[in-house]
């Protein structure tokens, strides 16, 4: 049991954030607690926040956090297969041997990204927008 320094409840400690820095290993706040003054901070400060959000992708960190993500992942078999289509697909489109068209099946003109359904033929591209290719994954 814990008692929120906001509301003055004793509460389970379930009712509390995990934060391994703090004494007891728990936030001072309840969840509660906790979560109205985020969206009364973020309600006062939208355009700030909404800035923030907008730039977060870009973050140091995170692009650290994808390229590792990212290299691991080539180094499985399935891996190696995307990324060597990939590049076949992006060499073939320089050389003119591939041809990439200005709309989905959709109707889409936007992102048009090539989606291989058999990794191992790589050169076998069916052409989607971002929303449908989303779909297929």
């Amino acid at each position: 049991m814990k008692t929120c320094k906001r509301c003055n409840r004793t509460l389970s400690c379930s009712a509390f954030y995990i934060d391994k820095k703090m004494k007891g290993g728990y936030v001072s706040f309840c969840k509660e607690c906790t979560n109205a003054r985020k969206t009364k901070h973020r309600n006062e400060n939208i355009e700030q926040v909404r800035a923030y959000d907008r730039n977060r992708p870009n973050k140091v960190e995170r692009a650290k956090k994808r390229a590792k993500a990212l290299k691991k992942h080539r180094l499985t078999k399935e891996g190696r297969l995307q990324a060597k289509a990939h590049w076949t697909v992006g060499n073939a489109i320089r050389a003119g041997r591939l041809i990439r068209p200005d709309k989905c099946a959709c109707g889409r003109g936007f992102r048009i990204e090539g989606h291989h359904p058999d990794y191992s033929k790589p050169l076998e591209v069916e052409w989607l927008c971002a929303v449908c290719h989303k779909k297929t994954r």
